[in-house]
This record gives C-alpha cells, structure tokens and sequence, in this order.
C-alpha cells in the first residue's frame, strides 16, 4: 500500500486502498507523504472521516512516526492539526453568533445526537426481531403445529407421537395398567395442569384417558373421579375451536364431541362439580384466551362446572405475558387451592 500510495503521490493519480482494521494504513499512507513532503518542501493535508480518527493521527501515529524518521531525513518534519471552522473560538461565536457553514464540522453535537437515537432504535428493532423471532418459533409455531386440523398436514405425524407419549404418560399417572404387572402407582387425587401447547396435549391426553376408561379395558381406575382439577394457562385451546369452526359449517361444539371429547359431551358424567377447570389468561398474551367455546352456551357462569376462566392481572407485557403466569400469584394461589 505505501509503494501503491508513493505511485499515486508522483504521478497524481487517484487511488482507493480498503483494509482491515488494525493492518496499518495509516502509516502506509503517512510514511510516503511525508516523504514528499520533505523532499519537495511541499504540505501535505489528510482529510480524515471522523474527529476520532484525527485524534488517532495526531496523538499517536504521526508523533511516532517524525520521532522514527528524524534520524533517516536529518529533520523533524512537522505536523499541525486544522478542524472546520466551527471547532474554532471567532469573535462572531464569541458574541453570540451561529457559525453560517454548518459542513465546516466533522460531527456536530446536534448531528451525533441524532446519530446516536438511531443507533438506539436500530438496536431496539433487532433486538425485538430477535424476541420476536423467538417467540413465534418457539410459542406460535409449536401451537400452530399440533392443532392444524388437516390430516394431510405435514405435522399430523408428529401430532400424533406427541398424543402417544402423552397418553403413555396418563397411563402411569393414572395406573391405567389391564396386565396389572407394571406396578403403576395408585393416586387417590390427580391435577393436570398444562401451559401453552401443554395444555392443549392435556386437555388431549385428559380426553384420551377418559375414553381409555369408557371402553372398560381397565375397570374400576375412576378417571374423572380421581381428577381434582384441570389447570390450563397461557392455553390456545380456544384457538382450537376457532380452527374447528372455520372448517365445519355445523354446531361447534357437537363437532368437538364429535372429535372424542367426552369433558364437553356430559357434564354430569365427566364434569361433576367436584371437579374444576381454572383456565388463566391474559390480553396481552397472544396465544392464551378465554375458554368459553368449551362449556355449554345454557350454562351460567356460577355453575361449578363451568370453566373458570380468570384474567391474570400481573401478566401485562405485551407477548412476553405468555411465560409471566410462571412467577405470578394468581397460579400460585390457585395450585395451592386445588392440591390443598
């Protein structure tokens, strides 16, 4: 680069060098300029970009690079540093005046300060694309997956794993075993509680274990009676049945039944008011909803059997409100309600 420089230097021509920071350009074109300089007795002037890069000439660069070539030109040369004229005291600014040429600076106040707040809102916006990002990949993806309700879809296979392990999960929990070789437990008193898609595979797998029941291949387990309660939070069952009304033309909840839900068929059978359904919400989660497609529309809302939907109040960051139900007191308070 410096030979490329000191070429361009003696026959005048332009020549545009890039190179990675740190490699040295500076000196490369310092060194033949003031080598021009001295020989020719003429003044060279470097424009820099930026103040930060002057500073960088004048305070460490040139100071060590006279001190190296005083010995090889038998002179000092000798550098000075000229900003714009508004890096300059006049008697016109002393007294109050605006300096008239604002591109005289190479970074004025006004100009870095408004550099600086876009800087800010730049990073700001990557990193919201980056929760964003986050948030419908891990969140909305997932949810989005499991409940297409197309056969065909591509996801209907690993659906279809995902109710198998939950339903292998339901069998030990419930001691759903016929051989009676497996030495399941025996609970007296069981909670499902199920977040995000979570809910959805245990409101599924609740389902399934009931219908496990109902074909009497292991009598005298008591499902529904052992149940407690039903915990859903953060849940997009209700974007369920938004998918179930949009591809059927009929009665919403009989395709529900239909589809082998038997806790919206009969609520005398599968939803007695021993047990409970809390399904906790928020608006400023996207994903989550009120249940109310899955209780019967003659059903007020202080029968016990109704689903009790419940608003989280501390849960207000817009899509971050999906994972805050985790560390607030409304699912606290609920869990210990129920287990107590």
């Amino acid at each position: 680069m410096a030979e490329a420089v000191r070429h361009a230097i003696e026959t005048s021509e332009h020549l545009a060098v890039q190179a990675g920071t740190g490699t040295g350009k500076s000196l490369a074109y310092l060194v033949p300029a003031v080598r021009h300089a001295v020989t020719t007795g003429s003044t060279i002037v470097v424009a820099t970009a930026t103040i930060a890069l002057q500073r960088q000439l004048i305070d460490r660069d040139l100071p060590r690079l006279v001190a190296a070539l005083k010995p090889l030109l038998d002179r000092e040369p000798v550098f000075a540093i000229l900003k714009g004229r508004r890096n300059y005291l006049c008697l016109h600014r002393q007294k109050g005046g605006v300096a008239d040429d604002p591109q005289d600076a190479l970074f004025e106040p006004a100009a870095l300060w408004a550099a600086s707040g876009r800087f800010a809102v730049w990073l700001l916006s990557v990193a919201a694309a980056y929760f964003l990002r986050y948030f419908l990949v891990q969140f909305v993806g997932d949810v989005a997956a499991y409940i297409s309700p197309y056969k065909s879809s591509k996801f209907d296979e690993v659906r279809g794993r995902i109710q198998k392990v939950g339903l292998d999960v339901g069998k030990v929990v419930y001691g759903l075993d016929p051989s009676g070789t497996k030495g399941y437990p025996n609970y007296s008193k069981i909670l499902v509680v199920g977040h995000s898609l979570g809910s959805v595979l245990a409101y599924d797998t609740l389902n399934a274990i009931i219908n496990l029941e109902n074909t009497g291949a292991v009598p005298g387990r008591s499902v529904v009676g052992r149940t407690r309660a039903l915990v859903t939070f953060g849940s997009p069952l209700d974007k369920t049945a938004f998918i179930f009304r949009m591809q059927r033309q009929d009665e919403l909840r009989e395709q529900m039944a239909a589809a082998m839900q038997p806790l919206i068929v009969d609520y005398d059978q599968f939803r007695p008011p021993r047990f409970t359904w809390v399904n906790i919400w928020s608006k400023a989660d996207v994903i989550s909803g009120a249940l109310n497609y899955y209780d019967r529309p003659d059903l007020p809302e202080i029968d016990p059997r109704h689903v009790q939907n419940m608003e989280d109040p501390q849960a207000t960051a817009p899509l971050y409100a999906h994972v805050q139900y985790w560390k607030n007191q409304m699912l606290r308070e609920q869990l210990y309600r129920l287990v107590s």
